[in-house]
């Protein structure tokens, strides 16, 4: 009796311990198919897909560091995170970049800081810290750029909160290569530009030009070939990256060297966020993925432009017929003395206008900054 019992106990045990972990399993052995049972299989998460619009092509410098981008971003996270370039505005025109990616239009985006001043009013105090200070295009501008910003965002609340308030996060920043005239005919002075016609963009570069005494056009870059081409304009503000992917010099084939030291390299013009809203619903590994692909993107874009700027100029006085010239250094020496000052003060009240009381310590900041890091 005694061994009859305790036999018994043992199967009950047994029997019941498996109908415990049969009913508690956290995963199904098996599945109903309707025509049958068959193993269950493991669910695969599905990846993180976003949409990064942009103004640019699916060619040049610019397309190179956003492919880098989204393509890094995927090795790296193990497809977990997807980002869809859409090129050519066709997410949203370049001015309404800024505003998509605040909405949410756009989970991402490569956009213009400089065009939109009021959006971007820390970003784009390059566009006069220059005249202060000539930023060389070396290999590590970009990251540099980046250093100052950070400083900056160390020393003033308004500026670490920029991006914040338009609830966006800045992933990198790339520089736009330094800028001249290229015009249908040679000058000795910059005097012979009055009354000229001459494509301008942005803020400040019809200010640039207008302070030379010709007058400034808004043209797309798309069209500027045609305008100079019939005479609707006589030049153009163009970089060796632009002449050269326009073939601008069909038309007008006279580059003024030494402009560039007023129009130099511009760091910050251009940028890459992310939608703060999207941002904040990634996991925190993702996000230091993104960051730091995006630091190298903006080191790599650098590398880039510091480069390829002389095989352009080679391709463009060889095969191109491109004629370099410069006008008197005095009379450029006085161009940027004259913007450093009335530039300057124009965009220090317009960004004070917006509720900004501090930007003229910012700029010097700004400017201090450059000066140390160059």
């Amino acid at each position: 009796m005694f061994l009859r019992g305790k036999t018994n106990c043992v199967i009950a045990g047994f029997f019941f311990t498996f109908l415990i972990c049969f009913t508690l399993a956290p995963i199904p052995l098996f599945e109903s198919t309707g025509g049958g049972t068959k193993l269950a299989q493991a669910q695969t998460p599905q990846p993180i897909k976003l949409k990064l619009g942009t103004f640019v092509g699916v060619k040049g410098l610019h397309a190179d560091v956003i492919n880098f981008f989204t393509s890094e971003v995927k090795k790296r996270t193990n497809g977990g995170v997807e980002i869809e370039t859409v090129w050519s505005e066709g997410l949203a025109k370049v001015m309404e970049l800024p505003d998509a990616v605040r909405l949410g239009t756009a989970d991402m985006a490569y956009l213009l800081p400089a065009y939109k001043i009021e959006t971007y009013p820390f970003l784009s105090t390059t566009m006069v810290v220059h005249f202060s200070v000539e930023v060389p295009v070396t290999k590590d501008i970009n990251l540099k750029a980046l250093k100052v910003y950070r400083q900056l965002a160390e020393q003033f609340p308004e500026v670490k909160d920029e991006l914040k308030k338009q609830n966006q996060v800045l992933l990198g920043t790339f520089t736009y290569e330094p800028e001249t005239v290229l015009s249908r005919k040679q000058i000795s002075s910059l005097s012979q530009m009055k009354g000229w016609k001459v494509r301008t963009w942005g803020f400040m570069t019809p200010k640039i030009i207008s302070a030379i005494g010709a007058v400034p056009v808004s043209i797309p870059a798309v069209e500027t070939y045609d305008a100079m081409s019939k005479g609707v304009a006589d030049g153009t503000i163009a970089t060796l990256e632009t002449t050269h992917r326009y073939k601008y010099t069909e038309v007008a084939k006279y580059w003024c060297e030494n402009l560039t030291r007023v129009i130099p390299a511009w760091p910050f013009v251009y940028g890459m966020t992310a939608n703060l809203d999207v941002w904040n619903k990634l996991s925190k590994d993702f996000q230091g993925i993104m960051l730091k692909v995006g630091e190298e993107a903006s080191g790599r874009h650098g590398e880039w432009i510091a480069e390829s700027a002389p095989a352009y100029l080679k391709e463009l006085t060889g095969q191109r017929g491109m004629v370099l010239y410069k006008v008197p250094d005095a009379e450029i020496e006085a161009l940027r003395t004259k913007m450093t000052a009335t530039a300057t003060e124009d965009y220090a009240q317009r960004v004070q206008k917006l509720g900004y009381p501090r930007i003229r310590d910012v700029i010097q900041k700004h400017i201090e900054a450059w000066k140390a890091i160059r």
